[in-house]
């Protein structure tokens, strides 16, 4: 059996260690970017979703206070032609 050089066995077993130790964190740090990506996402969402519900509930507000308001004088021309035939 013939002897193996030292050098070729050492250059043999040390490549690619870079990549097999970063590996981990490399996978962790995608990990937490697509995690806080998707928070910042949903947080927008969040803020969108507020702001529409705000919208819809002024003009709900705004709609029956209308309503309100012209029932009130609907009522208010009853009374008087009621008033007025007497």
């Amino acid at each position: 059996m013939s002897a193996v050089d030292e050098q070729m066995c050492d250059s043999t077993t040390q490549v690619n260690t870079m990549g097999l130790g970063s590996a981990p964190a490399i996978g962790m740090a995608n990990t937490q970017v697509s995690t806080s990506q998707a928070i910042s996402t949903l947080a927008h969402s969040a803020g969108d979703q507020v702001q529409l519900a705000s919208i819809t509930q002024q003009a709900v507000t705004l709609q029956g206070l209308n309503n309100l308001f012209s029932t009130g004088a609907a009522c208010t021309e009853i009374n008087i032609g009621a008033g007025q035939h007497d």
